[in-house]
């Protein structure tokens, strides 16, 4: 399946052109599975330049734990981050239904948890045929 034309995997795409990338979560397993991300886990861990978490964090338990140990065991990695921005899909999408989904991000509580992770972060918002993502480009912060 071809994925071009869709913002988030474009964007996705963009974000880990170079470099090893691991990805967390596969939530969307026909984009992981394409071969187009040079997955590489087999890898010394420092040599890990991009980590992707895809539409995992909603469905942690506690999402700022998550990223604070995904920061420490990819320490010279961007973590590249999607959630559905689900308060902003088409009217036919809803009520959500994923019950896998613990939390609904909204702007405010996508900042909070990165910020609290202890990540610099720059978020975009993308939408898709009815469907919005929320997609972030983090770093972690030198205590």
């Amino acid at each position: 399946m071809e994925h071009t034309g869709n913002p988030k995997y474009d964007w996705l795409l963009a974000q880990v052109a170079s470099g090893y990338t691991t990805v967390l979560g596969k939530e969307d397993d026909v984009l992981w599975n394409t071969g187009k991300f040079g997955v590489n886990v087999n890898q010394d861990l420092s040599m890990i330049k991009s980590v992707i978490i895809g539409e995992q964090l909603e469905q942690v338990d506690n999402p700022v734990e998550y990223l604070k140990e995904t920061k420490t065991k990819y320490p010279n990695a961007e973590i590249n981050i999607t959630v559905p921005n689900e308060w902003g899909w088409h009217e036919q999408f809803k009520p959500f239904k994923n019950p896998k989904h613990l939390r609904h991000y909204d702007a405010d509580s996508l900042i909070n948890d990165l910020t609290e992770a202890g990540l610099t972060y720059k978020i975009e918002l993308l939408d898709f045929k009815g469907w919005s993502f929320f997609v972030c480009r983090c770093k972690g912060v030198s205590s």
